[in-house]
């Protein structure tokens, strides 16, 4: 899996048409800076152009591991979900405030 896009991000950046469109976005940029001759902004916008083309469509990770970190997040999620245990009141009568109610009961 790829370690500079967070995991979270791959989730969103799945779908192959958001990819294509954030890399056309950064062509057509590229074009823009190209074509007013400011070489330095134009170069500079090449560069994040060929990382975008490399992180996005040739390093991005596959469908069989957007997958298996999809049901990961599923399975944390149910983990979290669930209820806790059901807790016996008196193993923690001790840990009351003075002056509570409790305090009451025990005079």
């Amino acid at each position: 899996m790829s370690k500079t896009i967070d995991p979270r991000d791959i989730k969103w950046f799945g779908p192959l048409w958001r990819r294509i469109v954030l890399v056309a976005i950064i062509a057509v940029w590229t074009a823009v800076e190209w074509v007013n001759g400011d070489q330095f902004w134009a170069f500079m916008t090449l560069a994040v152009l060929g990382y975008a083309v490399w992180k996005l469509f040739i390093d991005f990770p596959s469908a069989a591991d957007i997958a298996a970190f999809e049901k990961a997040e599923t399975e944390k999620a149910a983990a979290v979900a669930r209820p806790a245990p059901d807790v016996d009141e008196d193993a923690d009568a001790g840990t009351d405030v003075p002056g509570g109610d409790d305090d009451a009961d025990r005079r």
